[in-house]
């Protein structure tokens, strides 16, 4: 485990799955940890690499979330 950090502002867990292979799970500032990531873990449990725009769809809802956190 990591835990918070205010400089990186996430923390992260490691997780063993067994037969060798592991999962990190991050939490913390959405747009730090997009950019962090080479992948995403879809419903159906495939491993999809990020490309371009599923980036640009996760800021757009990055943006949309912080938008309505406002008054």
């Amino acid at each position: 485990m990591y835990p918070f950090s205010s400089e990186k502002k996430r923390m992260s867990s490691i997780i063993a799955l067994g037969d060798g292979k592991y999962r990190i799970f991050t939490k913390g500032a959405s747009e730090i940890v997009l950019y962090l990531c080479s992948s995403i873990l879809e419903s159906d449990g495939c491993v999809v690499p990020l490309d371009p725009n599923i980036v640009r769809t996760i800021e757009k809802q990055i943006n949309q979330y912080a938008t309505e956190g406002t008054f």
